[in-house]
This record gives C-alpha cells, structure tokens and sequence, in this order.
C-alpha cells in the first residue's frame, strides 16, 4: 500500500486521527460557531494538503455531538455540474433523507422546485454584477434600446425566484431544525443550542474546483443562502481563490476585497509536521514493521528515518498531504530494496523530499552538479537542519 488512504472520523472516537494535534482548535471552533449568530461564513484557510478535510470532518463530529445538524458537502466531486445550486441543495437533502419526516420532505420538495428554476434562468450575469457593484447608469446604456426593456424584465423576474427561493430555503431549515436526525434521550429538556438553532454547512475542498465553479458557488451561497439558521464553514486555500477571482474576472480584479464580500472571518490553520504525525504515516504504511525487520545492524533505521524525514518535512515546510506522498514514495524505496541493502536514511529521506519540493535541484544532485557548499548555504542559521545536511555530505 503506496497510497495515502483516506481518513474516517469515528464519531465514537473522533479523536483518534487526529495526529496533528487539533484538539484544541476543534474546541475553540465549536464555541465560536456556538456563539456566533447565523447568516455566517466562516473560512479555514489552509495550503492545500494542509489537513483541512481531517479538520473538518472531526469539526463536523464534535458539532453533531453537541446537538446540531450537519451537512458536508465536498465541492471537488461536483464541480463537473454547470451551476452548483442543484448541488447544494441536494446535499441539504441528505439531513432529510437520514431522518425523513413529511413536513420536511414537502419543504424540501419545493425548495428543489424553486432551485431548479433558478438553475435553468440565466441569472448568473446578474448576481455576479450586482456582488461586483457594476450595475449602473453606464452598464445598463451599454445595452441597445430594443433590449432595455426585456433586461429589466428579466431581472425582475430573477429577483422575485430568489426571493421565492429565500422563502422556501429559510421554511425547509426550520422544519430540518424542528424535525432532527435523532431525538433527544430526554425530550422534557431544553435542547443544549435552542438559542442558537442552526445547520451547518461544510463546504470542502473549494480550492481545487475549477476557477468559474468555484466563483460561481460563492456567489450562490452569498445570493441565495444568506438566511437565518444556515451557518457555512467553507475548507478553502485563500490564496488559490483569489487566483481563481481573478482568472474569471481579469488579473486587475482586487481579489483579497472581493473575497471578503462572501467570507465574514478567516481562521488561519496551522500546519507544524511534528515527530508523532511522521510516525503514524510511517505506521500507516507498514514501514515501522518492515525497517526493523531489516537483518543485523540495520534494524534501527525505522527511528532515524523517522528523525530525518520529520527535521526535512518541518524545514521545507511540507504539508500534511505532501508528507504523506513522500512517505508513500519511500515505502516504494524500502519495499524495492533487499534487506541487506543499506538505506542511509538522511540521504534517502533528503532525495525524496528535494523530488517534490526541489526538482530542479533533484536533478542537478542527481546529475552530480550540485557543489556541496551551495547546498549547505541555504541552511545557515537552522542547527538542526545543518547538523543533517553536513551529515549527509560527510564523507
């Protein structure tokens, strides 16, 4: 097994994957969330393979044991679809699906009427220069005299199916809220967030959609689900999104303050490669096993493995996803290379991550035409990582 496999949250041990230590943030969001009013969005902002997804779906369990409802929703795996609002509501059906009651399956029957109206409406022009502020005098002369009329009868039609859409989006959360998936052991107590009722939407994974679905899912969310009682938290790479802004709307485009129209706070998430998160990718690919399982003296190369890859994974800085990659690359290494083979573990390690983060400089070591001292320079000023690089150039 040379894949990182993908990470199940058990909601009755929500915690056991979380190997980057994310307890505490979890906590800290749940009582934000828990105090924070909906409409509302809230942005995790993280370079891509920074572990957001794991961080979500502990999130989402951590939420549901404290009485909400949860939707997630994956943006990547739909964003094949031209307009994600079919998506999106789809998605909130599932909390009816899960706990059918008929009051909410009549809600949701018309709220899925209201949608796929708005998703066969050319509509799109229209919110996104509404959301740009380039409705005005000079945009609308740009239109010839014979369509004027036709223009504003098309945007007053649009603005009353939002309207509707509003209506039966806000009468489906309420009867969701009132109808939950499972009800409370003591139902003579005052449920724990009655003040606060709300869905949470998770959305995931936006960053690696295509640009023009990705700008066009914030404009949904921002035109159609801005209600009472819906509270998104949006899995996003801030950086990568505002390249998407701006490859839909022109490379002058301010993409930082156009962003901020759809997002109300940003909680940055830490990515720190730690000693322990290195182990259990070494665990989860079986390299624990099969390094100590080596002949003669040998057998200790699992712990200096583990003690190279984590100083190079904190020096350059590698995601969680990029971290488990590598792993997988030197699982392919130690699996390809006979017992009595030995593996000089900062080398290895060191080649490994250059391959990713480095190639240009992979190739010319590879080459022979990286000057040790060249290397070297670049590390002045860090201990740890000089002590290994010198290591590795020592003859």
């Amino acid at each position: 097994m040379f894949r990182m496999p993908e990470i199940e949250v058990s909601p009755s041990n929500k915690f056991y994957e979380d190997k980057l230590g994310r307890q505490e943030i979890v906590e800290t969001l749940n009582l934000f969330i828990d105090a924070t009013p909906a409409p509302y969005v809230l942005a995790l902002d993280g370079v891509w393979g920074s572990g957001k997804t794991t961080l979500v779906k502990i999130l989402k369990a951590d939420l549901e044991d404290s009485g909400y409802q949860c939707v997630y929703f994956d943006a990547w795996r739909v964003d094949y679809m031209v307009d994600p609002l079919i998506a999106l509501v789809g998605a909130l059906a599932e909390l009816v699906e899960r706990a059918p009651h008929k009051s909410s399956a009549d809600a949701l029957a018309a709220l899925k009427e209201s949608a796929a109206v708005i998703a066969v409406e050319t509509v799109g022009a229209i919110s996104q220069a509404v959301t740009k502020g380039l409705v005005s005098t000079a945009a609308i002369q740009a239109f010839t005299k014979a369509r004027q009329a036709q223009v504003f009868s098309d945007y007053e039609a649009a603005k009353k199916t939002t309207e509707q859409f509003a209506e039966k989006l806000e009468a489906a959360a309420k009867s969701i809220l009132e109808h939950p998936e499972q009800e409370p052991e003591h139902p003579e107590q005052e449920p724990e967030h009655s003040e606060q009722k709300k869905i949470i939407f998770f959305v995931d994974e936006l960053d690696r959609c295509r640009p023009t679905f990705a700008v066009h899912l914030l404009e949904r969310i921002k035109h159609l689900f801005d209600i009472q009682n819906i509270f998104f938290v949006l899995s996003v790479d801030k950086a990568q999104l505002e390249a998407s802004m701006r490859g839909v709307y022109g490379t002058d485009t301010d993409a930082p303050e156009y962003l901020r129209r759809f997002i109300d706070f940003d909680y940055r998430v830490p990515c720190v490669p730690t000693k322990s998160f290195t182990t259990s990718l070494f665990e989860k690919f079986g390299l624990i096993e099969k390094l100590k399982g080596r002949q003669g003296d040998f057998r200790a190369d699992a712990e200096r493995f583990i003690t190279y890859f984590t100083i190079f994974a904190t020096a350059y800085r590698l995601s969680a996803r990029a971290q488990g990659q590598c792993v997988g690359r030197l699982a392919v290494v130690v699996q390809s290379a006979t017992d009595r083979h030995y593996l000089h573990p900062p080398i290895v390690v060191l080649l490994i991550i250059l391959r990713v983060k480095q190639p240009a400089l992979y190739q010319r070591w590879i080459a022979g035409d990286l000057p040790a001292a060249e290397f070297i320079q670049q590390w002045e000023g860090t201990d740890a990582v000089m002590e290994s690089v010198r290591y590795v150039y020592s003859p």
